[in-house]
Formats: structure tokens, sequence, C-alpha cells
């Protein structure tokens, strides 16, 4: 039979689960939980401290079934909360829903913390349907009455960032405005974003100049998210014209636009305006990230010609004690080699051996 350490102490009292290393020897846990001794008391808070310590989810739910059938025990919402997020990350999603009949059966009420959670872990999930119907029908029949005042801003984020469908998160927008909970940056960041991704970067810009009519004032990463955007297609008049308007905005640029932006003149070709852009970069005090030098290097081997500068950012980078990650030197090691250089290429698997 399975043993497990998370165990120790289910319910409290000297009568209750508390088993020594012996006793353990001598009776398989499983008929311990099977066959509790019939003065047990229960205590949901001794359950939820060996939730934390069970290290299966599949046995913890097992145990969370067999404590429920004592008589007395009734779970409280922290031990639902625990059992529902180690279901999770052990990817046992599915069994979630008996979970929420089972606090629907014992008429636990949900707080908003417990909710904003099973919606980022159906987001995470990638089940973003789920994460909507329990926002938009299953909350309130679980006992979560609107959070009293109904679902602020914060909620609505969210639910939007863990949607991943845009028609869905754009309805959620309107249902937001409905409550008067009015969209924030956060909220249409993430709308742009998602546009972006789906390839819709002038729906975004649309959305970008409905956010500003609204009067909320875009920020860096409202500008990133559209400069990175259509820098990743190779559209860079429409990069720098995003770019403009961040400036005239007062925003300074970060180093996330800048590696976006060689990003962009790299796959347009734009070799020489790379390095002008570089030179700027750090002038205006924006110290370059790994990031920053891996772009430049992958930019450089796919042009070929320009290996030698790539040599040269990677001897930079280990003055600034940063490493080149092994697809990036994989990729500098081969364009060496395809060019004549072998011996360069040895000399620089030796250097990073050595480091």
């Amino acid at each position: 039979m399975k043993q497990t350490k998370g165990l120790r102490r289910v319910f409290s009292s000297s009568s209750s689960f508390a088993f020594t290393s012996n006793q353990k020897q001598q009776q398989p846990l499983a008929d311990q939980i099977n066959n509790p001794p019939p003065s047990s008391s229960s205590s949901p808070y001794a359950l939820l401290k060996s939730m934390k310590s069970e290290p299966d989810a599949k046995w913890a739910l097992k145990l969370f079934y067999r404590a429920s059938m004592l008589p007395g025990y009734r779970p409280i919402l922290p031990v639902y909360d625990k059992l529902i997020s180690k279901l999770a990350r052990s990817g046992h999603v599915s069994s979630i829903e008996s979970l929420l009949h089972h606090m629907k059966s014992e008429a636990c009420n949900l707080s908003e913390g417990f909710c904003i959670n099973l919606i980022n872990i159906y987001g995470e999930s990638r089940l973003p349907h789920k994460a909507m119907t329990f926002f938009s029908s299953e909350m309130e029949a679980l006992g979560c009455k609107s959070f009293d005042i109904g679902p602020d801003v914060c909620t609505f984020n969210i639910l939007i960032k863990c949607g991943g469908l845009i028609g869905e998160a754009m309805r959620i927008m309107e249902e937001m405005a409905a409550k008067g909970c009015a969209p924030d940056v956060i909220t249409y960041n993430a709308l742009m974003d998602g546009f972006c991704k789906k390839g819709k970067r002038f729906e975004a810009l649309k959305l970008m100049e409905k956010m500003v009519g609204e009067g909320c004032r875009p920020d860096d990463i409202s500008f990133f998210v559209l400069v990175n955007s259509f820098c990743f297609e190779g559209q860079l008049r429409e990069a720098y014209v995003a770019l403009n308007q961040m400036i005239r905005s007062g925003l300074k640029l970060s180093v996330s636009i800048y590696n976006a932006l060689l990003m962009g003149l790299f796959k347009c070709g734009k070799v020489e305006r790379r390095l002008k852009m570089y030179t700027r970069m750090v002038f205006r005090g924006c110290v370059p990230t790994a990031g920053t030098y891996e772009t430049i290097i992958n930019g450089c081997c796919r042009v070929r010609k320009n290996y030698v500068e790539a040599t040269v950012i990677v001897d930079e980078m280990l003055l600034e004690q940063m490493f080149p990650s092994v697809e990036t030197l994989n990729c500098l090691i081969h364009v060496l080699c395809s060019e004549g250089e072998a011996p360069n290429a040895a000399r620089m698997l030796r250097r990073m051996n050595h480091r």
C-alpha cells in the first residue's frame, strides 16, 4: 500500500489520525484512512496542514473525500483552494469539476481570491472556455454573490488575460462598462496584446485610440506591445510611428523597446541602422541586457557576412558577465564553420567551456 509523509495529523485530539512510524509499519495507511477510529473528531485545519505537505495530488484528493464522509466533518474554503491548486500543478485539472460540485453540495461560499485563483488555473491550463463559464454562470451558483459589490477591474483583467479568446475578451470589457467598472490601462494592454498575437495589429491601434479617447493614458507596455508586434512582422514604418507617439507622450524608451527595434532592423536587412540604434540606446543610458546582445548576434549570423561582429558582441557579453544561450552559440558556431572559420569556432567553444 502507498505510504506518505504528508498525512501525519488529519484530525485533532489524541484519538485522531496522529500515527507514529511504528503504527504505520503495522497497518497500511490506506486501511487507516478507510477505517478511522470510532472516536475520531474532525479538524479541517489539520487536514489543510496535511494537504500542504502531501506531494501526491491524487492521494490528497482521496484523503479529502474519506475525511468528508466522517460524521461532523465539514470542509473549509482553504482546504478546497489548496487541493485545487495542487491538482492543477500536477496536471489533474479534470478532477477540479468534482470538487466544485462537492463545494456546492456543502454550501461552501466562495471568496474573490478563490475565484481569481481558479480563473487563473483554467487560463494557465489553456481552458479559456471553462474560465468564461465559471465566471459567467458558476460563481453565483457556488455562493459567490458577485463579490457583494460586483467584480472589480482587477478581476476582469485577470479573466481577460486568462481567456485567450479575443472575442470573449472584448465581450468582457463591454460587461465591465455595463457593471460600471471602467477598464484601466492593464485591461487595454491585455486586449491589445491579444489582437497583436492574432495578427490584428491595426485593431490594436484602434483600441489604443479608444483608450486615449476614454481618458486612459497608455504606458510603456502599451507601446511595447505595438512596437514589438510590428517589428516581429518587419513592419518598421508602423513601428516607428508608434515609437514617435510614445516619445511625444513623454515616456522613456525601455530596453525591451530597443530590443524589439533591433530585431525589426535585422528582419528588414537594415544592419547599418542597427549600429546607430544600439549606440543611441547606450547613449541614452539604457543598459543592454542578454536579450539585446543575443538579438544582435542572431541578426549578424543571419546576414552571415557580419559573423566577425557577432564574435565581438560575444566578447562584450562575456566582459559584462553575461553568457549567450546554447541556441545562440550553436547558431554562431554553425556560421563560423560554414564560412571557413573552424579554428575561430573551436576557440569560441574552448572559451565557453572554461567559463
